[in-house]
């Protein structure tokens, strides 16, 4: 899902992208251990910071959507991480990196072509590019 919400927050527009980062943290609050909104808050955070890289940049070089996916799962997991701790609990910090957040973000970068290419063709389809593009 993180992926997803970060591609089409560089690749759609942002309505489409706000749209789909709410329904996605929703639907992953349903079965996160967090309070109930949490992961929602997190993925409207990631599609607003992904929106500031350059168009040009993005269209051109999906390579740069690897690097914001890698960079934005990494905030994911370091907010959630800080989320534990704050609530009192121990996320068993090495476990959790050698574990979880390693394995996503490579994970998340190897979906990120695949991703980046069909929301060109959808984009392009449904007219859902980003309005700064036109």
């Amino acid at each position: 899902m993180l992926v997803m919400v970060a591609m089409a927050g560089l690749l759609l527009s942002f309505r489409v992208g706000l749209i789909l980062a709410f329904l996605s943290g929703l639907a992953l609050d349903l079965f996160s251990g967090m309070p109930f909104g949490f992961v929602t808050l997190l993925l409207l955070l990631v599609i607003c910071l992904v929106r500031l890289p350059n168009r040009d940049l993005v269209e051109v070089n999906p390579l740069v959507c690897m690097v914001v996916v890698a960079m934005a799962t990494s905030l994911y997991y370091a907010i959630y991480s800080l989320a534990i701790v704050a609530l009192g609990g121990d996320p068993g910090w090495s476990q959790v990196f050698a574990s979880v957040v390693i394995p996503s973000i490579i994970m998340n970068c190897l979906l990120s072509p695949v991703v980046f290419v069909i929301y060109r063709i959808l984009g392009r389809r449904a007219l859902l590019v980003r309005e700064d593009w036109q």
